[in-house]
């Protein structure tokens, strides 16, 4: 298939210094003309495959989000240019939505918050009893249960744990989800009841009108005078919180002098360290996987080297990864 070639921008042509110098603002972005249009197209069919004639409005800010009583969400600038996307890995080591399959998913996960903003939703008793109410606090991070069969599976990091609204985004993504064959992969679980109200739900609102047309647009990016600069080190902050936490718990393995590459020993070590690091401290592997990940990046980003024997290496990282999991760095930041 032929794929039609990206057109020029201007941010083309800067480095990367002289970008970090522009405003967002400034920034000359147009969603219709970006790589993420035709996703939202693919958005409106498949709510039209369902009977829906919701269609969300959608902008472009500074992250993904949809804000209260807001019958659309936004979609981050830094995802609509190769040079910002690189400037958003650099700033947290990751890219959410940087990719179609990857952004489809967070579309629809965020076109479930709009139609829950527009039809009032929440306010369904039911919809309380089964997912829990709006009313509850945000935390600040949640700990996961990855073996849960109470919640369905979208989102990487067990998202539709974390509150009782992201469980309902994450159950109604899945479910406008094409082939995923909710009713199948789901039999025997928990999430299954969640599926079938939610399901039920959507078909009463075919026939229902919208309670909210609120198309405000939050945030808006032509509106943010911040400097990119400004934006990417306050995204950086709680990567390089935690990177300097594990540097210094690294500390006593650590060498100047380039003798073992860092990096290269956690991943060639990975599947034992997982079993060794499992047994000494009786935690569940998914917690010793998030910090041997975050160990990883913070090694190969700061081009780190082990001076001393495994055995040493062995029992540093064994109480890095207690303090890691004590300090709660494991838990997933919302």
């Amino acid at each position: 298939m032929f794929k039609k070639p990206r057109q020029p921008h201007f941010l083309d042509q800067l480095s990367q210094e002289e970008i970090l110098d522009l405003r967002i603002c400034d920034l000359q972005l147009n969603l219709k003309k970006s790589w993420i249009s035709p996703l939202i197209k693919d958005l409106y069919r498949e709510l039209k495959s369902k009977g829906l004639h919701f269609r969300p409005h959608v902008w472009i800010s500074d992250d993904w989000f949809s804000p209260d009583g807001q019958a659309g969400f936004a979609i981050p600038f830094f995802i609509l240019h190769p040079k910002l996307i690189k400037l958003e890995r650099e700033a947290k080591g990751y890219v959410e939505g940087c990719n179609a399959n990857w952004a489809m998913k967070l579309i629809r996960h965020e076109t479930g918050h709009a139609i829950d903003n527009a039809f009032r939703l929440r306010a369904l008793k039911k919809r309380q009893s089964i997912f829990g109410k709006t009313s509850t606090p945000y935390p600040d991070n949640y700990e996961i249960n990855p073996y849960s069969k109470k919640y369905v599976r979208h989102l990487s990091g067990h998202y539709a744990q974390a509150h009782p609204d992201e469980d309902w985004a994450e159950t109604f993504a899945l479910w406008l989800t094409p082939k995923s064959n909710w009713k199948e992969k789901y039999q025997g679980w928990g999430a299954l009841a969640k599926l079938n109200y939610l399901n039920q739900v959507m078909k009463d609102l075919r026939f229902t009108s919208q309670k909210n047309i609120n198309q405000r647009e939050i945030d808006c990016w032509n509106k943010d005078t911040r400097t990119l600069r400004e934006f990417f080190k306050a995204r950086a902050k709680s990567r390089i919180k935690k990177e300097k936490f594990l540097q210094k718990e690294l500390g006593p393995v650590i060498s100047s002098r380039k003798r073992i590459p860092a990096y290269a020993f956690l991943r060639a070590q990975r599947s034992l360290l997982k079993r060794e690091l499992g047994m000494q401290l009786k935690v569940p592997q998914y917690k010793i996987n998030t910090f041997l990940s975050d160990l990883m990046l913070t090694t190969k980003k700061n081009d780190l080297y082990f001076s001393k024997s495994e055995k040493e290496i062995l029992q540093t990282l064994s109480k890095s990864a207690k303090s890691y999991i004590n300090k709660g760095n494991h838990k997933v930041l919302m």
